[in-house]
């Protein structure tokens, strides 16, 4: 390589021009007096290139400006893009996301969820970049990129190689302004569902609504609700764990489901269903509620007017029925998933020793037929196999007996439930408690229905 080219240059054409190379070697040129003339006298251009090293990137077509022309341009490297951060969906969540758009378009998945050690993001290699050349044919080195950190917020985790980043709990996915990646298990919506956030499903520990629930639209969440407002008509709401209302559940139309206790200021007319207990703090009109456990309206108006409420407890109110007479009707004592429990469990039991009797008969015949003149080695081999079927059956008959009792037990707990009217009890309220009945015919103050010897037995409740 002739050190020249970068200095001075090389003369060429009796020092009329002069051949350089760039300090980067990226490029090979030619100077002169009467550039452009002088430079189609040249001949043997290859050749002279190839004299002073200048083996790559020759242009077909030299660029010509006032100045030079160029003669060889190097080949720049492509340096490497920047690694990046990927946001991954589940498969559950995807389903979802393909949904969006064809099917009700309240359901715009304001709230991505999340799994508990679900991958959520994962982080993408930068690219090595592409070496380039100069006009030497050097080799001009590309930078790699550079891998891109994540940026850590609540609720995750990066996995052990360093690449994936993992949920600690279920909840909801959020990315902040600054790339901050969280898993949210509390979360709270501001303002009301209605079209601005559509139907929201949330599978964190709790969601919070500043608002209501606005006619037609639907809250699902895995664990607790919290609902500032009211709950309006047609909507639904299911809660896997307890929910509360500041407000009022209202409407025919409107269905409540409820896995854990439910505490609200008042329902009207809605279909509520709650596993645990239900507190009502103001009043119940014309609700249709079936409740697994204890029902409590004492506060406010504490009155319980219209509708039908089936539970598996007790129930205190102020006041049941009204003075208008309003049908009321009050199940107390009354689970209806243990008496399904108890009603499959007693069957399978039914099953379980109609088919140990069988397998008992055949194993009696096998017995007579060995006394008689012994089995052969394929009959021996089906008797030991009836042998195992038959204590097989009675492992099971024992555990289904056992869980008969727990169910009995639960089944006995009911009929000590009762049903008390702190106040008063209003004509046309309907009492029943495991099975009997008493209708209400005269009013009647501080009184306690209770289950006694087949029937509902009434007392006083003293007056402070």
């Amino acid at each position: 390589m002739n050190e020249a080219l970068f200095k001075d240059g090389v003369p060429l054409l009796d020092d009329k021009l002069r051949l350089f190379a760039s300090q980067d070697g990226m490029e090979a040129f030619i100077k002169g007096e009467d550039l452009i003339l002088n430079f189609s006298k040249l001949e043997n251009l290859d050749k002279i290139l190839e004299e002073n090293g200048i083996v790559s990137g020759i242009l077909d077509s030299p660029e010509m400006t006032e100045e030079k022309i160029v003669i060889a341009k190097g080949r720049e490297p492509v340096h490497g893009e920047d690694g990046r951060i990927e946001m991954v969906c589940s498969p559950e969540t995807q389903e979802l996301l393909e949904e969006k758009g064809i099917t009700d378009p309240r359901e715009t998945n304001s709230i991505i969820n999340v799994r508990k050690g679900e991958v959520v993001a994962r982080r993408l290699p930068p690219s090595p970049g592409v070496d380039g050349e100069d006009v030497f044919g050097r080799k001009v080195e590309a930078a790699s990129g550079n891998w891109i950190p994540f940026k850590l917020g609540d609720g995750v985790e990066i996995s052990p190689d360093g690449n994936e980043l993992l949920a600690v709990h279920s909840g909801k996915l959020s990315v902040d302004e600054e790339g901050k990646i969280s898993v949210l298990d509390q979360y709270t919506i501001d303002g009301s569902v209605d079209w601005s956030t559509g139907n929201v499903t949330f599978w964190g520990r709790l969601l919070t609504i500043r608002g209501s629930v606005n006619p037609g639209f639907s809250v699902r969440v895995e664990h607790d609700l919290e609902i500032e407002g009211d709950v309006e008509d047609e909507a639904y709401i299911k809660a896997d764990g307890n929910l509360k209302v500041h407000g009022i559940i209202r409407s025919n139309l409107t269905k409540i489901e409820v896995g854990g206790d439910l505490r609200c200021n008042a329902i009207e007319y809605a279909t509520v269903q709650v596993r645990g207990d239900m507190e009502v703090e103001d009043y119940l009109l014309d609700a249709k509620c079936d409740v697994g456990g204890h029902v409590g309206v004492t506060d406010g108006k504490g009155t319980i007017a219209g509708g039908k409420i089936t539970l598996g407890r007790s129930l205190v109110a102020k006041i049941l029925g009204s003075t208008a007479y309003v049908q009321t009707e009050i199940a107390a004592g009354y689970d209806p998933e243990i008496l399904k429990l108890h009603e499959t469990a007693t069957k399978e039991i039914e099953e379980l020793t109609e088919k140990q009797k069988q397998v008992g008969d055949l194993l009696l015949k096998m017995a007579l037929a060995a006394k008689k003149g012994g089995l052969d080695k394929k009959k021996g081999a089906i008797r030991k196999k009836l042998k195992l079927a038959w204590q097989s059956i009675d492992v099971m008959l024992k555990q289904k007996r056992q869980f008969i009792e727990k169910l009995e037990a639960q089944l006995g707990q009911m009929e000590c439930s009762y049903v008390s009217a702190l106040e008063a009890a209003y004509p046309n309220v309907t009492i029943s408690i495991a099975g009997a009945s008493f209708v209400v015919k005269e009013e009647m103050h501080g009184v306690k229905f209770h289950f006694h010897s087949g029937s509902i037995a009434i007392s006083r409740l003293k007056q402070e």
